[in-house]
């Protein structure tokens, strides 16, 4: 095997950047990151936490809704969006999740062309949609969606190495 064979992929390399601003997240409920990308280059990071100048959950506790969702919380994908300095329109974003309904709804609106995940994350709001899931919903909008399995991903990020 070359040099240049061993390289992690793409898709394994920027799914291991959103496992890592996951770490950064201030929600004890779920620790999401998100990476968003475009031709091969980070765009903008994100992972959930409170708004800027606003206690974290981990210091007042999370807010839940009667769904099950953190409100004090904004999601990572959200924040990777909004952080992007640059035009969204064809970009990949990266998240350890599915993104929930509200983040799917963006990632649409900001016309990202594919989404990976690493994790299944059901929300139960897509009911109120008329779809089974999010990946679904992604789908009818004309999102690609990959899930990249996390042993591929430990695989992967072990045999990188050069």
């Amino acid at each position: 095997m070359t040099q240049t064979e061993k390289r992690l992929e793409w898709k394994f390399y920027f799914a291991n950047i959103a496992l890592s601003a996951a770490l950064r997240s201030t929600c004890p409920k779920i620790q999401v990151g998100a990476v968003l990308t475009k031709d091969q280059e980070i765009v903008s990071t994100g992972y959930n936490g409170a708004p800027k100048g606003m206690k974290h959950c981990l210091e007042v506790g999370c807010i839940i809704d009667k769904n099950g969702h953190c409100v004090r919380s904004v999601h990572a994908e959200a924040n990777a969006i909004m952080r992007a300095a640059r035009d969204t329109k064809g970009a990949e974003i990266f998240c350890t999740h599915v993104p929930c309904v509200e983040c799917c709804k963006l990632i649409m609106n900001a016309e990202i062309k594919k989404v990976y995940y690493i994790f299944d994350y059901y929300d139960k709001r897509i009911a109120d949609l008329k779809y089974d899931n999010q990946t679904e919903f992604l789908e009818e909008g004309k999102i690609e969606i990959e899930r990249i399995n996390v042993m591929d991903l430990s695989r992967e990020a072990r045999t990188g190495f050069l």
